[in-house]
């Protein structure tokens, strides 16, 4: 199994929450984490965020992206 690349859908999602939700949310969940690129965004607006992925390989790429980016 292969960790999906962000992608056009990513960064949509990406900053229609940056714009959209700034603020509002206690908690967030990322349901199939990938790179965990919308998870780090997600730590930006809610006071708590849990990602997660079925793929091994995945969460250790969200783990390290997560740290890379001291979200």
């Amino acid at each position: 199994m292969d960790v999906y690349q962000p992608a056009e859908d990513t960064f949509l999602l990406y900053e229609t929450i940056e714009r959209e939700v700034k603020g509002k949310v206690e908690r967030a969940l990322d349901m199939g984490t990938g790179s965990g690129i919308q998870a780090i965004v997600a730590a930006r607006v809610a006071r708590s965020v849990i990602a997660v992925d079925v793929n091994p390989r995945a969460v250790e790429c969200a783990t390290e992206n997560v740290r890379r980016n001291e979200a």
